[in-house]
């Protein structure tokens, strides 16, 4: 297991985290690094995609290839960049907001068409950016929280974990195996915010929130069983919930039939030009 010191003299730019003191996301930072030097992934051959939010500051901190995309749309910038170049190792990075309220649509087509990529996603049940507004996932208020990892395993991610940025050694272990995932890995990462929301369930003796651990008798291959296990009332659960494989998207199928599409189109704009056809 790498120390923190050498992940992040490989993966970490100089300077001071950019987060609030105490936010989970700054461990989420600290796994990932260690989880990209675990799997012996360099840093020319990983790229990482974010959307917007607190959580999108990881691509300032890193010292590979990054992308700072727009609000919810990290998921299809993602799939340009394998698309562009398959043999790199694509992380997408967002907050809860980021991947279920304004990117959900994204992210539902994602997990159902199943292409190699690792997502991680940051849940502190808030819009910490923006003065701390209830996120989808918020326990609070009159509104029915939405079950992140129901939402995923329904929509057919093939890997489905959850970890609590307070317990990094687990933490670092679902993402490495998330990175060898052959097909769209997901882990959710439980990471307060200190400033705007503290979550329920705390424990007050060690003031941090209380989970449960996915037992070793539970089927990893059992998708119905695993929407049980999400849908338990209580504390959150931490651990692997589901994995299998299917065949991957092929982001690259069908690019010849794109070509010849342009091509006619290159015609037909030739032709209404020699007519002086103007489309208006």
């Amino acid at each position: 297991m790498p120390t923190a010191v050498h992940a992040r003299t490989t993966f970490s730019r100089d300077g001071d985290a950019p987060w609030c003191r105490g936010c989970g996301h700054a461990d989420v930072f600290d796994v990932l690094c260690r989880a990209l030097v675990a799997s012996g992934i360099r840093p020319t051959d990983a790229v990482v995609v974010t959307g917007v939010g607190c959580s999108s500051l990881i691509t300032f901190q890193l010292r590979s290839y990054a992308m700072h995309g727009v609000h919810g749309r990290a998921l299809p910038l993602a799939l340009g960049v394998k698309a562009a170049n398959p043999d790199l190792h694509v992380v997408v990075a967002g907050g809860d907001g980021d991947a279920f309220s304004i990117g959900a649509n994204h992210l539902i087509h994602t997990a159902r068409k199943n292409p190699r990529l690792t997502y991680l996603i940051m849940d502190n049940q808030s819009y910490g950016m923006t003065m701390g507004q209830p996120s989808p996932t918020n326990v609070h208020g009159e509104h029915h929280a939405l079950n992140a990892l129901g939402v995923l395993l329904a929509a057919g991610a093939t890997f489905v974990a959850q970890a609590a940025s307070w317990r990094p050694d687990e933490a670092e272990a679902l993402i490495g195996q998330a990175l060898g995932h052959p097909g769209f890995s997901v882990v959710n990462l439980l990471s307060p915010c200190p400033t705007f929301h503290h979550g329920e369930g705390i424990d007050g003796a060690i003031g941090i929130p209380l989970v449960r651990e996915i037992g070793s008798e539970h089927d990893l291959g059992d998708r119905l069983h695993a929407l049980s296990v999400a849908f338990a009332e209580g504390v959150p659960c931490v651990g692997l919930l589901y994995r299998v494989e299917r065949p991957m998207y092929a982001l690259t199928e069908g690019s010849a039939l794109v070509h010849e599409q342009w091509e006619e189109t290159a015609i037909l704009e030739a032709l209404l030009d020699e007519h002086r056809v103007v489309w208006t």
